[in-house]
């Protein structure tokens, strides 16, 4: 009885061990992500400078590229010295990074970094010079105006969440993040409120 049962625990022990390294087997390597300026480009891969530091990311066939909106054929289409934005992973210790997925977009722009969903969201605050049922417009303190769209899900913060762009009044200080859409490039507001931007979780706005 004694050494059936320390062959049942030790044919457990075995299955346990075959079960963890067969899930390690088949775990994806871990994403990492970098940004900087697009500084070279070869045919199977691309530099990335960080402050004079570069780093080679590996282009393969399963490599997603994007830029303003459009998935690119291949990383020629890329434009040296812009902003990029990349995941990879290094799919052995000290071995080549290999990228997933290599993003460029406009200075100062935030990028939902998700495969085949790919947004760039831009932050644009100033006082208030025009409003309309479908737009608005703010004049920057660098004395440049920005000009979004509103649709119904526009979501305004003035005291309390809403959707109507007619609460605001010229002059007031108005802070925005909107989706840049392509490849028009114009701006379409999700999020508008006054002043400093409300807490996370207040009537929706995150």
């Amino acid at each position: 009885m004694q050494k059936w049962l320390e062959r049942a625990e030790c044919l457990a022990l075995f299955g346990s061990l075959a079960v963890s390294f067969s899930m390690s087997q088949s775990l994806p390597p871990q994403q990492e992500s970098v940004m900087g300026r697009l500084a070279s480009i070869g045919n199977t891969s691309v530099s990335i400078d960080q402050n004079g530091k570069a780093l080679t990311l590996i282009i393969g066939p399963t490599t997603e590229l994007w830029r303003h909106g459009t998935d690119l054929r291949d990383a020629s289409q890329l434009v040296l010295g812009e902003d990029i934005r990349a995941t990879y992973s290094e799919t052995e210790p000290n071995g080549p990074l290999r990228a997933s997925l290599v993003v460029q977009s406009e200075p100062g722009d935030t990028v939902q970094m998700v495969p085949h969903q790919v947004v760039e969201h831009r932050l644009c605050s100033g006082n208030l010079i025009d409003v309309t049922m479908v737009s608005l417009t703010v004049r920057t303190e660098d004395d440049k105006t920005c000009t979004m769209q509103i649709d119904r899900r526009t979501e305004i913060w003035h005291g309390k969440m809403g959707h109507d762009p007619m609460i605001l009044r010229l002059g007031d200080e108005i802070s925005s993040s909107s989706i840049v859409r392509y490849p028009q490039g114009y701006l379409l507001a999700e999020k508008i409120w006054i002043g400093a931007q409300p807490r996370a979780g207040m009537s929706g706005i995150e």
